[in-house]
């Protein structure tokens, strides 16, 4: 956020930045093992954060969007790996630096 200190409380599911409080709809954690996806229903809307763990040990990235642009396909399968696994095979994937995918036939 502009290169500030941020602080996000997960269990109000809030970021505080400036002494001002910012819902957040979604919070994404995403390892190599497995996604979790919580989702705040005391907001109708809000901002979505994804805390997502790259294919370095113990290196992770975080990202702070909007709720339309957390649905995306490229955030969806690039960022996240959530996909039509009857569709697509995850061919390669290196994050953040590529993902590919192969379309089944």
């Amino acid at each position: 956020m502009g290169g500030k200190t941020a602080l996000f409380d997960p269990l109000k599911m809030v970021l505080v930045l400036n002494a001002k409080v910012y819902p957040v709809k979604i919070f994404a954690i995403r390892t190599p093992e497995e996604l979790k996806i919580y989702t705040n229903k005391k907001f109708p809307t809000g901002n979505a954060i994804e805390k997502v763990f790259t294919f370095k040990r113990d290196f992770y990235l975080w990202y702070i969007t909007e709720e339309s642009a957390f649905y995306t396909n490229f955030n969806q399968m690039f960022v996240l790996r959530s996909y039509d696994k009857s569709r697509f095979y995850l061919s390669a994937d290196r994050f953040p630096d590529y993902v590919f995918y192969e379309l089944k036939k």
